[in-house]
């Protein structure tokens, strides 16, 4: 067995973590986005002569931890400024026999576009962590050397990243100066606040026992027993009291009294180089992960289960998987043909099912399902994490849906004996603050650099199966260089155009300023696309589901348009495409759907839905039949003929909360095309009257918060 009396040598290439910082800071052209210091953002409104203000938490930035540590600091000159860095490490397979595991940091002082986007200001490969070889068989070891194999991997772990990161040591603690890309001095304090990692990862970098311990959780003292307590209050994790626990252990008297101080704690006999590391306390800087602790954890790996398992022995799987097959597609969620037979699924896979699951199973699972009430209230949650811009009033509502959350998990326990103890349940605890204390859950979310593991196996691809680290971190660096160099030929290229645009428009300035400031600025927020050929109204009359249509676009022309309409035939060109731009109510950013309009699109008749403005309190969802410009002697006119949705007094057999079922018109009404607000994703009420339909609230976070989520 492993001895602490052996010397065990590992080699490893990595790069200087300060000196990637440092050319972040230094480089002209990423000075201009750097995010020097914390903010706090409001949401604004005017109630009469009362402005309300709510607090957001969007970027990194914008949240508690960098604004405590920033007050930490000396208020002089030259200004001190702490500028955060994430790290993410992943043990992944790049061939079937071959293991890497790859450290990437990504600079939180650049905003997420960038950051999480290749090029340059994006993620940096550090290096490689060494992969102890086992030297014996798992299974044949008993407790204590399964313990004993643990630790020995921590201390690996911990001395790598000892020698990785002790560069940034010294100006974590005292700060370092240096001239800026903005050619102002300040003094840069670098920190690690925030660890994108599994639980597996998240387990050796806090060195602690992992989810079979009595304390499982690497963020509090949690014990095993209470990890359904969605709402507790839990001691947290500290630096300062972890490392008393090791000191104590190493001094006790014996190993049975060191055993049962660490076991207590949940904690292993190792030393944890981020206690050294200022501003990168190992356990606050955990984050959630949304990815494996949701997608593919309580609903992969155990919600979702256990749904096929109830559908399987009331012989319902295969009525599900067709109801699946019948979703109306949306652009960028999977459709699935048989989602029962599934063989892989990644995390985004699991999240479109969640999407999608609830119109296909309520009329085949029991009366007021449990089941149906659980997954709702986790979608609820799920959805309301994935927000890209928190408030405080969207963390309220996301209080009360774990509430909600934590007792159907308890009925589904009741029912199906299902055992929610595990430690992906236990991290809803933490969500909260770790919004406050980090911004939106994309800021720390795995699934930006899980993609790494591709570029590792392109990487690997290129070596001679030799000292393959080396190599591969070798090709990463000439990426980066790369890069870098075609973004400075694109920023000279568009520098140079804009001067030569600039001039041209300064020789034409006196010629065209009258001609320019009389012709119109279209703001419409809405496009046509996909024209055919000309036709008129009287041939539309012979269109499917258009009787009577010249004469209802004649009077709709003159009460909504207030033209003069002759007594011929109206010239019209229909459009099988449009695009609607719209504000986002997750972020108040602008966001834009593509709708189809076309009986044969890629081999499949496409008629999508949308939202419409009327004067009722909530946008009304209608089908498109019709997209058309209609042409009158000077002026043309965008019109939509929909068929629309109004509520039905339909009864599922589990009405879920929050639940929207229409009914669809028979006949057509026609509409202004700057009536329309946004797509809408509209589920066939499976196995209910014929013309009934569920609207999917569930698509994205701004058609989550429309409906009053």
């Amino acid at each position: 067995m492993l001895s602490r009396r052996n010397s065990h040598y590992f080699k490893f290439q990595y790069r200087d973590p300060w000196k990637i910082y440092r050319n972040w800071i230094m480089d002209e052209t990423l000075a201009p986005l750097i995010l020097w210091h914390p903010c706090r953002k409001y949401y604004c409104r005017r109630n009469g002569r009362i402005v309300l203000k709510e607090r957001i938490y969007d970027e990194f930035n914008s949240a508690n931890k960098w604004w405590d540590v920033q007050e930490s600091f000396p208020q002089e000159e030259p200004p001190h400024c702490f500028l955060p860095i994430s790290l993410w490490l992943d043990k992944g397979n790049i061939t079937k026999r071959v293991k890497k595991h790859p450290i990437i940091i990504r600079p939180l002082f650049l905003p997420r576009g960038v950051r999480n986007a290749l090029g340059n200001g994006g993620g940096v490969l550090v290096g490689y962590m060494p992969i102890p070889l086992d030297p014996a068989d798992p299974s044949d070891r008993n407790t204590a050397d399964t313990i004993k194999w643990q630790c020995f991997k921590r201390e690996v772990y911990h001395k790598v990243a000892e020698v990785i990161f002790h560069s940034l040591r010294w100006p974590a603690r005292f700060g370092e100066a240096m001239a800026c890309g903005d050619k102002i001095d300040r003094v840069i304090h670098p920190g690690i606040p925030v660890k994108s990692v599994d639980g597996e990862e998240s387990c050796a970098l806090t060195a602690t026992r992992a989810a079979l311990a009595k304390f499982p959780c690497p963020k509090c003292l949690v014990c095993h027993d209470s990890l359904t307590k969605l709402c507790g209050n839990f001691q947290c994790r500290t630096t300062d009291n972890m490392e008393k626990v090791y000191k104590r252990s190493i001094t006790a008297s014996n190993k049975t009294e060191a055993e049962r101080i660490l076991q207590a704690h949940g904690l292993h006999a190792t030393k944890n180089f981020f206690w050294s590391l200022d501003h990168s306390d190992p356990y606050c800087s955990i984050s959630y992960d949304k990815l494996h602790s949701d997608d593919l954890g309580k609903w992969g790996k155990h919600i979702w289960p256990l749904l096929l398992t109830v559908l399987a022995e009331n012989g319902n799987k295969g009525h599900m998987a067709r109801n699946m097959r019948n979703v109306s597609r949306w652009p960028g969620l999977k459709h699935f043909m048989n989602v029962t037979t599934v063989e892989y699924a990644d995390g985004q896979v699991f999240y479109d099912i969640l999407k999608c699951i609830l119109p296909c199973i309520v009329q085949i699972l029991p009366r007021n399902s449990t089941l149906v009430h659980g997954i709702r209230a986790y979608a609820r949650y799920r959805l309301m994490i994935g927000l890209n811009c928190m408030t405080e009033g969207r963390t309220h509502r996301l209080k009360q849906y774990i509430i909600q959350y934590e007792q159907c998990c308890e009925h589904i326990s009741n029912n199906y004996e299902k055992d929610f103890h595990f430690s992906k349940q236990h991290a809803i605890n933490h969500i909260l603050t770790e919004i406050r204390q980090k911004g939106a859950t994309d800021n720390y979310d795995t699934r930006v650099s899980e993609g790494f593991h591709q570029e590792a196996q392109e990487a690997y691809e290129q070596t001679n199966r030799k000292d393959t680290d080396s190599q591969m971190a070798r090709i990463d660096e000439n990426q980066e260089a790369i890069a870098h160099i075609r973004m400075t030929v694109d920023n000279y290229d568009k520098a140079h155009h804009n001067d030569t645009e600039d001039q041209d428009l300064g020789d034409d300035a006196g010629r065209n300023d009258d001609q320019r400031s009389t012709q119109p600025t279209p703001d419409n927020h809405w496009m046509l696309g996909s024209p055919t050929n000309l036709t008129s109204s009287v041939v539309m009359e012979h269109c499917e589901g258009l009787k009577g249509f010249d004469k209802r676009l004649r009077s709709f022309l003159v009460s909504s348009c207030n033209v003069t309409v002759g007594d011929g035939p109206i010239s019209i060109r229909k459009y099988q495409c449009i695009y609607l731009k719209y504000q986002s109510h997750e972020d108040w950013s602008e966001g834009r759907d593509i709708l189809r309009c076309n009986p044969n699109f890629n081999k499949e008749s496409r008629f999508d839905c949308v939202l419409i403005n009327t004067d009722t309190s909530e946008p009304v969802p209608a089908q498109l039949q019709t997209v058309f410009r209609c042409f009158l002697q000077s002026s043309s006119f965008d019109i939509v003929s929909v068929k629309i949705f109004k509520p039905s007094n339909g009864i599922p057999r589990t009405r879920w909360s929050g639940a929207l079922l229409y009914d669809e018109a028979r006949d057509f009404k026609l509409v202004m095309a700057k009536s329309l607000i946004r797509g809408a994703h509209m589920i066939e009420a499976f196995d209910l009257k014929e013309g009934r339909f569920y609207l999917n609230d569930l698509i994205d976070g701004d058609m989550f918060l429309r409906f009053g989520n």
